[in-house]
């Protein structure tokens, strides 16, 4: 991310979007409609559980989001890296964080993440069922 002014606005989203969700009661995900996909084949899609993963990671309840959708604990800590590592580095001039180089092979490795994590978590029985969202 070279410009300062996109680290602004991922970290602005991602601070903002973790105080309103603190501000959420639990009731809200009643308001909120299902996940199209999951309705449509009956299956999870690799975001289902993420938006209950966010409301339990603003209430500090790590364990509990982490049982909702695995990935959204690594993703957060990832793109707020991205975002000060780019915020430091573009403000000092000088590369003191790595920043990560956002090539093909980066998008290659997500999308294969992605695919297998649909897979393992569709699955039925245990150990496969611990990666579904726990409702």
């Amino acid at each position: 991310m070279k410009s300062r002014g996109l680290a602004w606005a991922l970290l602005s989203i991602l601070v903002g979007g973790i105080v309103l969700f603190r501000l959420l009661p639990a009731a809200v995900f009643t308001l909120l409609p299902g996940c199209l996909f999951s309705r449509v084949t009956g299956f999870f899609c690799v975001s289902c559980g993420a938006t209950r993963a966010v409301w339990f990671i603003a209430r500090g309840e790590l364990a509990r989001s982490l049982s909702m959708n695995i990935f959204v604990v690594p993703g957060i800590i990832f793109l707020l890296y991205v975002a000060t590592a780019a915020l430091v580095n573009g403000y000092t001039g000088k590369r003191i964080l790595p920043e990560i180089k956002f090539g093909w092979q980066l998008y290659l490795a997500l999308i294969l993440l992605a695919l297998a994590f649909l897979i393992i978590r569709n699955i039925p029985g245990y150990p496969y069922d611990l990666f579904a969202p726990s409702c």
